[in-house]
Formats: structure tokens, sequence, C-alpha cells
């Protein structure tokens, strides 16, 4: 595996970066405060793995396939953050807009 791989403390900030789109909120401010964050191209490509093993991970141990410590820790990262996301946020249930709880929906429907 590349170095990104162990990369763990930039991959455990750049995952909650990946749900910035799906609030339709600005992304956060970087640590200086001006520079709006992103993830770090070279993280990008680790972070598309990990996410494609995600979707995958029931599949794994049938196909005989071994992860990697790397793998495995990139996972459960990944998991936290997801986990994180959907205890922070509900999506409303007339036009499906994600939002930030605690809150309502930012278009005024019923929830």
């Amino acid at each position: 595996m590349g170095l990104a791989s162990r990369e763990f403390q930039q991959i455990e900030e750049a995952l909650p970066l990946l749900f910035g789109d799906a609030t339709g909120l600005p992304p956060g401010r970087g640590r200086n405060g001006n520079a709006p964050q992103r993830i770090p191209d070279g993280l990008a490509p680790w972070i598309e793995h990990l996410l494609a093993l995600d979707e995958m991970a029931d599949l794994l141990p049938a196909a005989g396939v071994t992860l990697t410590y790397e793998e495995l820790r990139g996972l459960a990262l990944l998991r936290r953050a997801k986990r994180q996301f959907a205890d922070e946020h509900a999506r409303c249930l007339e036009c499906r807009t994600v939002y930030r709880l605690p809150g309502r929906c930012p278009r005024g429907c019923g929830q």
C-alpha cells in the first residue's frame, strides 16, 4: 500500500469532508480559518479505495480476499465517520434534503 494508506490522522480529518455535498452546506474552513477544506489530492485515491471496499465488504471473505492492516483501519475510520454523519444529520421526509440536527428542513417542508 502507498504512503497515503498510513496517514491515519489525515484520513480521519478528511473523511467527514466526503459528506459535505450531501448537506448542501458550504465546506468547512481550513485550519487557518480562511481556506475551505478539501480532501488532499494524495488521499483521494485511497479514500475511493476504502469506499469501494466498504461497498464489497460482505463479499470479500467469500472471494478469499484478506485485507491489510491499513485497509482494516481505514474502513474502521470510514465507518465511524459515516455513523457520526448519520447521528448529526437528518433527511427531510418530504423533499429528501439533508440537514444538520437539531434543525428543520431548510426548504421549510414538514420536518
